[in-house]
């Protein structure tokens, strides 16, 4: 077993759809106008409904911003940039 060998078993690939919408973002910035309410509130759901089950599985984003939203082209929001992640100490899921 090489070093490289065991660098790859550690690597932790996500497989997702392709989201060619672009981001929140993205979007916001083109349209130089505001979200409806009932765009922004689809928005934050989905936001919270993705942050429920990353913290369910034990897992805290950390970089949860609207460049980090991508727009899928069925409309739903996905939430990418894992660089930036923290698993919960079993002690804490209890506060989350």
């Amino acid at each position: 077993e090489t070093d490289s060998t065991r660098a790859q078993e550690s690597t932790l690939y996500l497989a997702m759809q392709l989201c060619d919408e672009g981001s929140l973002k993205a979007l916001l910035s083109a349209s130089k106008k505001a979200l409806r309410e009932s765009q922004a509130a689809a928005a934050v759901w989905q936001a919270l409904r993705a942050l429920e089950y990353l913290h369910d599985k034990g897992f805290v984003h950390m970089a949860v911003c609207a460049s980090n939203l991508l727009l899928h082209s069925s409309g739903e929001l996905r939430l990418v940039d894992f660089k930036h992640w923290s698993v919960v100490r079993d002690w804490a899921m209890g506060f989350l």
